[in-house]
């Protein structure tokens, strides 16, 4: 799902520095933030604080400096201390919380966001990210609350649609899905992953040519994903159009070259168009990638015994017995007397 990105580079606030020199080194600090040197902006942020303890900026630079080094516990610390100076600001404790959710302390943000809430009841962003952390704790309608409170909130919040329309669809709750996704894609036309998500749920539902659209969508904004590539082909062949199923999976394969399950299907639809060797060379790299798989054995087998290589293929339906395909068995009995 995705989260909402909770470390701002820029500064959110203007304290009042004591000493000339403090101020001079925090600015070389944010200078050097900008310059993505991280490790630089710790210490000139170190020395502005050394110069003015008190000098809530710094140290909130330096906990989102510490955040992009993924030391985590230190930016988690460095929070605290700037809510010490002033615990009356929302987005510390909204800051603090995102680290937290990423360390997996899921209580620990929930109560930073609780508080960012209390102090800022109007800041949809809030609402989401909870929502997030109450999702991965199997809190459902928790999270669909927040996801609900931040779209009462804020109602042009395409993330909070999304997220919420994610969680319904995961939910098989298609229907419901359809609706919060589709008010996702208007308020952002450019987001990639809502349309996928989109295709998805109009795959679920059987919407074939509403799935084609929405993924085609999705290619449009983000020609890299393998995965779109691969369920469009899912819809091609559950359409019954194998070409086309063919050549979404040979895009997916490559982007992807050890898609394992990318090479099988693109194996049974050269199969279900009788181009056997082709399909029996797919299986052969589904196997290489997966070497104990039952399912690409079996396709393997038949192709081969289709192609008129009937002990080989007997060979691989034998093979996929017991590793657990059933359907192996009965193979076996029609074509390996």
């Amino acid at each position: 799902m995705r989260k909402l990105n909770f470390i701002f580079i820029l500064s959110l606030f203007i304290s009042a520095s004591t000493a000339q020199t403090s101020d001079q080194f925090y600015d070389a600090g944010y200078t050097k933030m900008e310059a993505q040197n991280y490790s630089g902006a710790i210490e000139d942020f170190t020395h502005s604080i050394k110069l003015n303890p008190k000098n809530l900026d710094a140290y909130y630079n330096r906990a989102t400096a510490k955040y992009y080094l993924n030391d985590l516990k230190g930016a988690i610390e460095d929070y605290g201390f700037a809510i010490q100076i002033d615990p009356k600001i929302a987005d510390l404790f909204y800051a603090r919380g995102g680290v937290k959710h990423s360390v997996r302390d899921y209580q620990g943000a929930i109560k930073d966001f609780d508080t960012a809430i209390k102090l800022n009841p109007k800041e949809s962003g809030y609402y989401s990210v909870r929502g997030n952390v109450k999702n991965d704790l199997k809190d459902i309608d928790g999270a669909l609350a927040d996801y609900s409170k931040g779209i009462e909130t804020d109602p042009e919040s395409w993330d909070l649609y999304f997220n919420r329309g994610h969680l319904k669809y995961v939910l098989h709750r298609y229907d419901e899905a359809i609706v919060d996704l589709n008010k996702a894609a208007e308020l952002n036309s450019k987001s990639a992953e809502v349309f996928n998500t989109l295709g998805n749920t109009k795959y679920a539902l059987n919407d074939s040519k509403g799935a084609i659209d929405a993924f085609n969508k999705s290619i449009q904004l983000d020609p890299t994903n393998a995965n779109v590539y691969y369920t469009k082909g899912l819809v091609g062949a559950n359409a019954g159009e194998p070409e086309n199923a063919i050549r979404d999976y040979t895009m997916a394969i490559s982007i992807q070259p050890n898609f394992a399950n990318a090479f099988l299907n693109r194996g049974i639809e050269k199969a279900k168009i009788e181009k056997f060797q082709e399909a029996i060379v797919d299986f052969d790299q589904a196997l290489k990638i997966k070497p104990d798989w039952a399912m690409a054995y079996f396709n393997r087998g038949l192709a081969k015994i289709f192609a008129g290589l009937k002990e080989q293929g007997c060979l691989d339906l034998k093979k996929a017995v017991p590793l657990g395909d059933t359907d192996a068995v009965k193979a076996i009995e029609q074509y390996c007397k």
